[in-house]
C-alpha cells in the first residue's frame, strides 16, 4: 500500500477540492472511444522470420494528433527489433475535467485490451500477452493508467510529458489533512469498481517505467489545477513526483528531464524511449560468477 505525505499549507484545501470534483458527473456525451479495427498496425519485414509471438508496442498520441502520424518516428526502432507497432486514433474529450478523464480512460484502456486480444487474428500471428506502451502528453496519461488498471497486460511504459498522473495507490496523506482515499483519476481507490477488472497491484513491481519531460515544459497554465496538491503545478514537477511515487511503491521507475525541450515529442525523446524499450527487451546478461562456477 502506497501512502505519500506532502507538507503543504494548502494541501488540505486542495485535496478537498479534488475529492469534490471527482464526485461530480462527467459530461453527458459518450465516453472517449476509438475504432479498434481502424488502428494503424505496422508489422516490420524483420518480424516475418520470427516463430515466437511478436512483441507489441502501443503508441498513444496526444490531443489533436492521430495514431499513424504519431508513431512514424518509432518505426525504425520497430524494424530493428522486430516489434509490431499498434497506433490507434482516439477521440479524446476534455482532459482537464477529472470526472471526464476517469470515464474516458476506463473506456479507452478496456478498448486497448480488446485491441490486443483481436490483434493475432488481424495479423495472422500470435503476440505476447504483455505490451509495451509509448505515450505522449494525453497519450502518456492513458499509457500509465493502462498499466495501473491492467498490469498483467503491461511489459513496460514510456510516458512522455503527461499533464496529469494517477497516484499508484489508494491512500494519500498530508500533514494537515491526514490520510484520504484517492478516487480515480487521482488515485486507484475506486479503479477496480470502475473497470470491473481486478488488478493485482503487486504486478506493478515487475513493470519498468520511463518518465520523461522537457525542462522547459514549466507553464502552470498548461495543466489543470485539480492535481496540484498531489503532484505539483507543472509538468516537470508532476513527472518528478510520479516517478518518486512509483519508486516508493517498489516499481522500477526512472525520470529523464530533457534540457531546452518544451511541450513536444522531440527527437531525443523518441531515441530515449527506444533505448529504454530495447533495454527492457534485451536478453539478460550472464552472470560471470555463474559461468565460472559451471566451468569449475
Amino acid at each position: 500500500m502506497v501512502i505519500r505525505v506532502r507538507h503543504r499549507a494548502i494541501a488540505a484545501v486542495l485535496l478537498a477540492v479534488v475529492l469534490l470534483v471527482a464526485a461530480l458527473p462527467a459530461r453527458a456525451d459518450a465516453p472517449a472511444s476509438f475504432n479498434t479495427s481502424a488502428a494503424f498496425v505496422y508489422v516490420p519485414t524483420s518480424a516475418a522470420s520470427q516463430a515466437e509471438p511478436f512483441q507489441v508496442v502501443l503508441a498513444l498520441h496526444g490531443m489533436g494528433d492521430e495514431g499513424r502520424r504519431f508513431c512514424q518516428g518509432f518505426l525504425s526502432t520497430a524494424d530493428r527489433n522486430g516489434w509490431v507497432i499498434v497506433a490507434p486514433t482516439f477521440s479524446y474529450r476534455d482532459w482537464t475535467n477529472p470526472a471526464t478523464v476517469a470515464e474516458d480512460d476506463v473506456a479507452l484502456t478496456a478498448g486497448l485490451v480488446q485491441l490486443l486480444d483481436d490483434l493475432p487474428a488481424r495479423i495472422g500471428h500470435p503476440v505476447r500477452q504483455r505490451a509495451m506502451l509509448l505515450g505522449f502528453s494525453r497519450g502518456a496519461q492513458l499509457a500509465h493508467r493502462f498499466a495501473l488498471a491492467y498490469p498483467e497486460r503491461t511489459r513496460a511504459v514510456a510516458a512522455v510529458s503527461a499533464g496529469t498522473y494517477t497516484f499508484p495507490g489508494k491512500l494519500f496523506a498530508t500533514a494537515d489533512a491526514g490520510v484520504r482515499l484517492l478516487p480515480f483519476p487521482f488515485g486507484t481507490a475506486d479503479l477496480e469498481a470502475r473497470t470491473g477488472h481486478r488488478a493485482d497491484p503487486r504486478l506493478l513491481s515487475g513493470i519498468p517505467f520511463w518518465i520523461a519531460v522537457g525542462a522547459a515544459d514549466q507553464n502552470p497554465n498548461d495543466v489543470p489545477r485539480q492535481w496540484d496538491s498531489i503532484f505539483g503545478t507543472t509538468r516537470v514537477q508532476r513527472a518528478a513526483a510520479f516517478a518518486r511515487d512509483l519508486q516508493d511503491a517498489g516499481v522500477p521507475a526512472s525520470l529523464t528531464i530533457f534540457p531546452g525541450v518544451g511541450h513536444g515529442m522531440a527527437p531525443e525523446m523518441v531515441r530515449g524511449a527506444a533505448t529504454f524499450m530495447e533495454d527492457v527487451t534485451a536478453p539478460p546478461t550472464p552472470d560471470p560468477s555463474h559461468t565460472l562456477a559451471a566451468a569449475i
